[in-house]
């Protein structure tokens, strides 16, 4: 899949409260992972709007799984939590349960 954007992220929950999705979960197991078709933004925009297409007709796609790896050629930065990681590629692996949470 070629794109010009790629996220994985563990929940679609923001700190504020905001979901993209009911269906997303941090205790689910899954990473969630999203790119950007390399069709200009407002092109993708607009033909979604017009056609009525589903997002992944529109240049946006979405998968789930416990293990995913990112290329790109030529090397691209990457960046997790603001910081910068190294570069591609790189494997994002979720390690359900591992972290034990205990709230008030």
């Amino acid at each position: 899949m070629s794109g010009i954007r790629s996220y994985i992220v563990n929940s679609g929950r923001m700190g504020t409260g905001l979901t993209m999705d009911a269906d997303f979960s941090v205790e689910d197991g899954l990473l969630d992972v999203f790119v950007v078709s390399m069709k200009p933004l407002n092109l993708m925009s607009a033909e979604a709007r017009f056609l009525n297409l589903p997002s992944w007709s529109g240049g946006l796609y979405y998968w789930r799984g416990c293990e995913i790896t990112v290329e790109a050629e030529p090397e691209q930065a990457i960046w997790m939590d603001v910081e910068c990681y190294g570069v591609s590629p790189v494997t994002a692996e979720v390690a359900a349960g591992a972290l034990a949470v205990v709230a008030p």
